[in-house]
């Protein structure tokens, strides 16, 4: 069975001297991943924001907020080290 890399470079007409090694595929790998995880970590603290805002308006308590943006800094922290673990 073709790995994802090469059928992707088979439709594209890619005439490949070179092999995409291993080594290379995991490279490509991490790059994605970090990628991802970098999303991710945009999407966590935009949630933080939209609690203030909801904190600010008075659609939810002090203490709710405080609790759900505790788990937002956790999740921020954790993926930023995923990220970091990745570089």
């Amino acid at each position: 069975m073709l790995s994802v890399w090469t059928r992707i470079a088979l439709r594209s007409n890619f005439r490949c001297t070179h092999r995409l090694s291993p080594c290379a595929a995991t490279r490509i790998f991490a790059i994605k991943k970090r990628h991802l995880y970098a999303i991710a970590r945009g999407s966590a603290m935009e949630c933080a924001a939209v609690l203030d805002v909801m904190r600010i308006r008075g659609l939810a308590s002090a203490a709710e907020c405080r609790a759900g943006r505790a788990l937002l800094v956790r999740i921020v922290q954790m993926l930023t080290k995923l990220e970091q673990s990745l570089s």
